[in-house]
């Protein structure tokens, strides 16, 4: 029969107590034992606190056990319950990561530097160094999709004097209706604003038409309204409600002005467009002119004294055709010889000494790759000419969006170029439907280190 372990320790004590006393008694042989006794009781008291202790120490123990099996318990009927939940709950898409907006104020700016031999019965008849355009750009997210642009003029092609003026400031909402997969369907633009027709303000900037080769009627203008653009596919169009008037302050007549343009691309080398523009009525007293520039002046009234209203309708159609095989004609309008030359592998040519009395000179570029065209005379003229192996390529507008549109499904090396900037190439693939965005970072890291 086992020994329960308090009656052990007392059968110890005992033990200890029968040595104490033989111990006692072989020292002291005549002590007192009443004296014996009470150091015998007093063990004994020692004895069962100890008993007691632990006594209470098992209880804890078992009271210890019974929680932790407990614990044990709830932690597998928890785990029976998620893996229940698990096999039962609908899959939830998690959040999209929160973006951030950034604080950024994007600067940026454009400028034409020129020289003028000079020519007679011209606005320029006189040689003379001229700064053609000026322009600083100012452009920051105010939210997600919102943006505020402006734009200061510091000299314009049109102006005689250095006074700084507003051109564009405008908010611009993006991607407000999507259809289908077109992303870019309606978006809108609220403030002061390129009037949308025709689609020659569009490269009429000196960075986007450097050769300054504008059309007689050059239809371009800034005005206040709202416009509604978009993108579906190969179809765009944009629409606005302007004031039509000049004064850039108020609008004397509560009759807008409604412009409507829309553009088609038939082929990748063939696009047609159309536009509309009624000016709304203007007020011959206090506005005198539309905002519209044509045939470098403004529309204004060409009634009697007594005309109170008066107001312009245009229509225009328009068409682009692009040549694989691209041709530059070189017209020197100089009165002194100019020799244009390239000896670059893609396209060597030399065009030989020539004056504006002379005929252009025509240069078919059929082989891609980088030209460098230069003058032989004047080390400071040249230019770069980039012959394209496929109608798949765009330029970046001023805010550095680009859009190359019909490309086949499939992979492909994408090649990004600035005349000052090493390239730098990424591979991209092409889905069978819908678009890819792809950012791209210029600069000068990309060069190789030493």
């Amino acid at each position: 029969m086992p020994i329960p372990l308090h009656h052990l320790i007392g059968l110890q004590n005992i033990a200890l107590v029968c040595l104490n006393l033989f111990v006692l008694n072989c020292q002291v042989g005549g002590q007192d034992l009443a004296e014996i006794v009470d150091r015998i009781e007093a063990i004994e008291k020692q004895n069962n606190r100890l008993i007691q202790h632990v006594s209470d120490q098992q209880v804890i123990i078992d009271n210890l056990r019974k929680q932790l099996i407990g614990i044990n318990e709830a932690t597998d009927r928890q785990n029976v319950h998620i893996v229940e939940l698990q096999e039962s709950a609908f899959d939830i898409p998690s959040a999209p990561p929160r973006q951030s907006l950034g604080s950024s104020i994007h600067i940026s700016g454009e400028a034409g530097v020129i020289f003028r031999v000079g020519e007679a019965n011209t606005n320029f008849p006189n040689e003379e160094f001229r700064v053609d355009e000026a322009r600083v750009f100012i452009e920051a997210q105010i939210a997600e999709k919102i943006y505020l642009f402006s734009e200061l003029e510091l000299f314009s092609r049109e102006s005689n004097n250095s006074d700084l003026e507003i051109g564009e400031l405008y908010i611009e909402f993006e991607e407000v209706l999507a259809i289908g997969d077109w992303d870019r369907a309606v978006n809108f633009r609220m403030g002061r604003l390129d009037i949308p027709f025709s689609e020659e303000y569009l490269k009429r900037d000196v960075m986007d038409n450097p050769l300054i080769s504008h059309s007689v009627a050059d239809f371009w203008g800034i005005d206040e309204g709202i416009e509604a653009f978009g993108e579906l596919g190969d179809f765009s169009y944009v629409l606005a409600v302007m004031n039509g008037s000049h004064d850039r302050l108020r609008d004397f007549t509560s009759d807008k002005s409604v412009v409507a343009r829309a553009g088609f691309d038939l082929t990748n080398q063939l696009h047609f467009g159309g536009s509309f523009m009624r000016t709304g009525e203007i007020d011959p007293e206090d506005e005198f002119l539309t905002e519209l520039w044509f045939g470098n002046g403004f529309f204004r009234s060409i009634g009697s004294t007594s005309t109170t209203r008066f107001e312009v309708e245009l229509a225009q159609l328009e068409s682009t055709f692009a040549w694989q095989n691209g041709e530059i004609v070189w017209q020197n309008s100089d009165e002194i010889f100019h020799n244009v030359f390239s000896i670059s592998e893609a396209k060597p040519f030399d065009l030989g000494y020539y004056k504006s009395k002379d005929n252009p000179k025509a240069v078919v570029f059929v082989k891609p790759g980088r030209v460098d065209v230069f003058c032989s005379i004047h080390s400071q003229m040249n230019c770069i000419v980039l012959v394209m192996p496929n109608p798949w390529f765009a330029t970046s507008d001023r805010r550095g969006n680009y859009e190359i549109k019909n490309v086949p499904p499939g992979t492909y090396q994408l090649k990004a170029w600035h005349e000052r900037l090493p390239p730098k190439y990424l591979e991209i693939t092409v889905p069978e439907e819908g678009t890819i965005e792809l950012d791209i970072v210029m600069g000068l890291s990309e060069l190789p280190k030493f």
